[in-house]
């Protein structure tokens, strides 16, 4: 199979592209080959272009160049740039040589990796025959296509976020009708599922207590993320333990 997946973030703050590779790791792309250990960039230095460059975890936070993910044996290449018209960075990842499960496999990790990211995104799939599926605005093949911001809202919670308000919570259906209602009110997005499940976390099962984590993200949504436990580098974790994967 011969694809791809576009993903653009808008901005061009440092450590985007940290954010994002972390973000595929934790959903299931290896950043290190599971056999070599090694974490690799493609050397674009005449005479070496291709090469693999051993590199670290920390020194992908502001990479721009093409760096390896891993899913088992196949390599998954992504190359990162800025894309300054749009004032975004580009996510290019390449599922050349990739059996369809395998390919198949990696749109999936890639869409829940999207769900990670606080920046805004949009992400598509490319030339990918047989998906029949596309994420993102239409586009065309000549290099004008560009992504649109913001990303169409949503009022549908992510399936754990809401399994774990039924579940838990006295008055669920209000506790749902309330989460899918809520916006913050400098942000143009729909509350993305860290900003979500802090707001759960914060309230404890007690439907009152949504608006304690409401009134809190009004102010600064950084004092929410504190308060629902899910501000430091291992928040995806603390999410899976309460949600589930």
């Amino acid at each position: 199979m011969k694809g791809g997946a576009q993903w653009y973030v808008r901005g061009t703050e440092p450590e985007i592209a940290g954010d994002v590779l972390f973000a595929c790791k934790i959903a299931g792309l290896s950043l290190a080959n599971h056999r070599t250990g090694a974490i690799t960039y493609l050397s674009a230095e005449p005479g070496r272009e291709g090469d693999q460059i051993a590199t670290t975890e920390a020194a992908l936070a502001t990479f721009s160049g093409s760096v390896q993910l891993w899913l088992g044996d196949a390599d998954v290449v992504c190359t990162i740039g800025p894309v300054p018209r749009w004032k975004s960075t580009l996510f290019d990842f390449s599922f050349d040589g990739m059996r369809p499960r395998e390919a198949r496999e990696v749109a999936s990790i890639l869409d829940r990796a999207q769900t990670r990211v606080d920046h805004p995104t949009v992400l598509w799939l490319v030339d990918y025959v047989g998906f029949g599926v596309e994420y993102g605005p239409a586009h065309t093949w000549d290099g004008t296509h560009a992504p649109a911001w913001p990303a169409p809202p949503s009022d549908e919670l992510p399936e754990r976020i809401q399994r774990y308000v039924s579940e838990h919570f006295d008055d669920p259906e209000r506790a749902v009708r309330v989460l899918r209602e809520w916006r913050i009110p400098y942000e143009s997005e729909p509350p993305n599922e860290r900003k979500l499940a802090a707001v759960v976390l914060v309230a404890q099962g007690h439907t009152d207590r949504l608006e304690d984590g409401i009134r809190i993200a009004a102010q600064d949504w950084r004092d929410l993320l504190v308060a629902g436990g899910v501000a430091n580098r291992g928040w995806s974790r603390v999410i899976d333990t309460h949600f589930g994967v």
